[in-house]
């Protein structure tokens, strides 16, 4: 008893330490929170123009010999902006998102915006809105009639932003929100821009978004386009009127231009979409000419690449920035980390911190900045962006297909009993398949882009690293370590380090599709949680260093992935944490001897919390502008009340449902799910005997497993991450039974026939 309790008290010292030294580690490393240094302009008149022009793309912006590139960006900062929406793409909800502050929804009725007095069916519009909403219309602005549909879109969505959040601030705020010019064709209403000035309540003080913008035009496609001298006019009115102003200008001929081009020649489309480069480019100078650029904020934005550029893979859209502080080449925003990469939501915390203004905690854009950079590196890296988005559905896809078919080849194999000559290739084709996740990691540093030459060089890769694997390990489970440990170690540094792998593999997140930006992605998250565990359990399988240093070892290099996987800084991935800080300490538990008693449940979920509670200190220390999305859902909840995290849980439950429907990865998970339960059953008595060769292996793969489930109920795209981390466990598995069957002494091959009984 003394022993024991001798023994208990220096556990509790050990215990104690720990904790103090973690909390002194994250004292001291953790930048405390500094109060926002950046100069804020004092109060008095400010105007915001924001240019908005529909199908324009990026490499019309970057044009050499345009006039964009030539004369109006080296006055100002340059950026792309990621498109990413709800469901498929419109305009409308790429501008609803940046109104809302949030990632938003919209339809083509978003767009119908009209005049208060405008007539609607011999009605006042401005009248409409008051019976429909009971809110009286401003009698010089303009009314969105249908914003009680648009509100209700929403509400019926997994999405939480709410429309006309950043209209409604300013307004709130004693600054004006006005809008001039509009998109209308042949009859047909659509206001877009106006979207971006409009409140909740779905009104806006100012306007000239009426059919009088418009000039007749026979030369332009459809006879109408935007009267330039008019809009400057009503510019000018406005800006005198109102000392503090945000005024959104919607170039439409874009869209005008774009609905005349099925009728067009290809010679005609080509002079028509130069024409009007060159007058976008002139009515933006002329914009600019009438501001006062050291006090006053100018924005162009297009709201969608054109179609031709779409279909190509590009779904970026160009953005500028003119006024103060932003004299610098390129646009950038804490929240993407990548220079010159920004999300629509951070346009509207820019013309927030403007005129002074804090959106609401629950709103994920940053303000953005400019830095030092060179238009050739953001061409090419908006070059590089299209390529990964052309190449990543089908690189992707094959693999998939190729590992789901040699999982039920594997599985046919083994149930009725074939040739070894097909045992051998199905082998060697499964074991190449675990190199995969790394070759794809490592190939951008060759720069290929055709998609023949990544599927080429990502066999050969993997195949070269198989055979490498093959013969330096010489027990048949050690060549899943060497893929699990090298894949892990590759992983961990590159992240470390930057993730400049990680930003540019096929594998990981994608700019294009605006969901992550930095850290570790759910891909490769799953991959680097589940091989630590198998990389583990077969080297404590097989290693011959004393039993007390190998745990140890491993328990270090489990905190190492678990630390890194969430650190803000580096992995920042709040669901790999999670997983890792749960589903590793039970895993480690199970090596060590230990049953996995509540007690041991109730340790793993204390170590999840406190890896959370550092999380979110490191997180509050920050400024808000430089928060990950960890902290600013956590100041969402302190300011907005526990319907936030209602509202998070919700969107995660919602996206994840969407992506087990949709994904390629759920039909690897459902691959498992099917093939490895039989090897329990069939053939009889073959995965005992592994297991029993492999003490530590069965306890590794139960851990691979408990990881997959915690990473597909935490994360917003569980599947994915629950899927691949299980490759590495379920392929090695399915190998090594492989090889029991086919091996001349085992149960299969004494029995070949007793698996045709099932």
């Amino acid at each position: 008893m003394a022993m024991q309790r001798l023994k208990s008290s220096r556990l509790t010292k050990i215990k104690v330490a720990a904790i103090i030294m973690t909390a002194l580690f994250v004292i001291t490393v953790c930048p405390a929170r500094a109060e926002d240094q950046s100069s804020v302009l004092e109060q008095g008149p400010r105007l915001a123009v924001i240019l908005v022009i529909e199908n324009l793309n990026t490499a019309d912006f970057l044009a050499e010999q345009g006039l964009l590139r030539q004369e109006l960006l080296p006055r100002g900062s340059f950026g792309i902006m990621t498109t990413r929406s709800s469901g498929s793409f419109l305009p409308e909800k790429q501008l609803m998102t940046i109104s809302a502050g949030l990632l938003s929804i919209a339809g083509t009725e978003a767009g119908l915006i009209y005049e208060s007095s405008e007539m609607v069916e011999g009605i006042p519009a401005g009248a409409v809105f008051t019976v429909r909403t009971g809110e009286e219309a401003p009698a010089h602005g303009a009314v969105a009639l249908e914003i009680v549909r648009i509100h209700n879109r929403v509400s019926d969505s997994d999405t939480s932003g709410v429309p006309g959040m950043l209209g409604g601030i300013l307004r709130t705020n004693g600054i004006r929100t006005a809008a001039i010019g509009n998109s209308d064709s042949l009859g047909k209403v659509r206001r877009i821009g106006a979207i971006l000035a409009m409140d909740q309540t779905g009104r806006l003080d100012l306007t000239a978004i009426g059919p009088e913008i418009l000039m007749a035009d026979p030369s332009f496609p459809g006879g109408k386009r935007l009267n330039s001298a008019l809009a400057l006019q009503k510019l000018q009115e406005f800006r005198k009127q109102n000392a503090r102003l945000m005024i959104v200008m919607e170039y439409g001929d874009g869209e005008r231009l774009a609905g005349e081009l099925p009728y067009m020649s290809a010679l005609a489309a080509a002079k028509h979409k130069s024409d009007f480069m060159r007058d976008v480019s002139l009515f933006a100078a002329e914009i600019m000419e009438n501001l006062d650029l050291s006090r006053e904020l100018f924005v162009i934005l297009s709201s969608s690449p054109d179609d031709a550029a779409w279909a190509g893979g590009d779904r970026l859209c160009p953005v500028a920035v003119f006024g103060p502080h932003f004299d610098q080449t390129v646009l950038n925003s804490a929240g993407t980390r990548i220079p010159g990469l920004l999300i629509p939501q951070d346009i509207s915390a820019t013309i927030a911190s403007y005129f002074g203004l804090e959106l609401p905690a629950s709103a994920n854009g940053r303000p953005m900045n400019a830095v030092a950079g060179e238009y050739h590196e953001l061409a090419a890296s908006h070059a590089r962006w299209v390529n990964t988005e052309q190449l990543r559905r089908p690189v992707l896809e094959t693999y998939v297909v190729i590992l789901i078919i040699s999982i039920l080849a594997a599985a046919v194999l083994i149930l009725w009993r074939g040739r070894p000559l097909l045992q051998s290739l199905c082998r060697y084709l499964l074991e190449t398949l675990v190199f995969v996740p790394l070759a794809l990691l490592v190939l951008p540093l060759l720069g290929i882009t055709s998609l023949a030459g990544v599927l080429l060089l990502t066999a050969v890769f993997a195949a070269i690293l198989k055979t490498l694997g093959s013969a330096i390990c010489k027990e048949s489970s050690f060549i899943f370590a060497f893929a699990g440990g090298l894949t892990s170690i590759v992983l961990l540094i590159d992240t470390l380090a930057g993730g400049f792998l990680l930003h540019r593999s096929l594998l990981s997140y994608s700019p294009m599709l605006g969901a992550r930006f930095y850290g570790i992605g759910n891909e490769y998250m799953g991959i680097l949680i589940g091989m630590s565990i198998v990389t583990a359990a077969v080297w404590l399988d097989h290693t011959k260093i004393k039993s007390r240093w190998k745990l140890l070892l491993v328990a270090l290099y489990f905190l190492i992935v678990t630390v890194i996987t969430a650190f803000p800084q580096w992995g920042a991935n709040v669901g790999g944490a999670i997983t890792a800080a749960v589903a590793l300490p039970i895993t480690f538990l199970m090596f060590a001897g230990r049953k996995i008693k509540p007690r041991a449940i109730l340790v793993a979920g204390g170590a999840t919390l406190a890896l959370l509670a550092f999380m979110i200190i490191f997180e509050m220390r920050k400024n808000p502008a430089d928060m990950t999305h960890l902290g600013k859902a956590f100041l969402s909840l302190i300011n907005d009340g526990p319907q936030t995290f209602m509202t998070l849980i919700q969107r995660k439950i919602s996206m994840n449902l969407r992506l087990f429907r949709y994904t390629y990865w759920t039909k690897v998970l459902m691959a498992f799910l099917l093939i490895l339960p039989l090897l329990f059953k069939r053939p009889p008595h073959v995965l005992a005997q592994i297991f029993r060769k492999r003490p530590m292996l069965r306890k590794g793969f139960i851990g691979a497993v408990l990881a997959s489930i915690i990473a597909l109920i935490v994360n917003d795209s569980g599947v994915v991450a629950a899927a691949t981390c299980m490759i590495l466990a379920g392929i090695g598995l399915i190998d090594l039974v492989l090889i029991e069957v086919y091996a001349p002494d085992s149960v299969g091959a004494q029995q070949p026939k007793t698996a045709k009984s099932c």
